[in-house]
């Protein structure tokens, strides 16, 4: 073999590991990016079912607010209806 094959296959060898390693790094920053982004996503999730169960929890307080004036609602209505019998009991 002659020393001008001998640098170029030295040469190629040296192109393949410089390509190997930016491949490498490439390929570290594309998994490191995923990672991140599926953190993103994940605390995104968590964000979500966070406000869905505030949401859930105000709309329980509104229903039981509601329900306790209607039924106060109703008491006076009653109580305005027993009032009026008494002032008019024929009318």
């Amino acid at each position: 073999m002659t020393a001008e094959k001998s640098n170029q296959r030295s040469g190629f060898h040296e192109q393949v590991e410089d390509s190997l390693q930016n491949a490498e790094q490439r390929l570290t920053q594309a998994s490191l990016k995923a990672k991140l982004a599926h953190e993103k996503a994940a605390n995104a999730v968590a964000e979500f079912k966070k406000e869905e169960q505030e949401a859930e929890n105000a709309l329980s307080e509104a229903k039981v607010q509601l329900e306790s004036t209607n039924q106060f609602t109703t008491l006076g209505h009653d109580t305005l209806d027993e009032c009026l019998k008494l002032i008019a009991p024929n009318g």
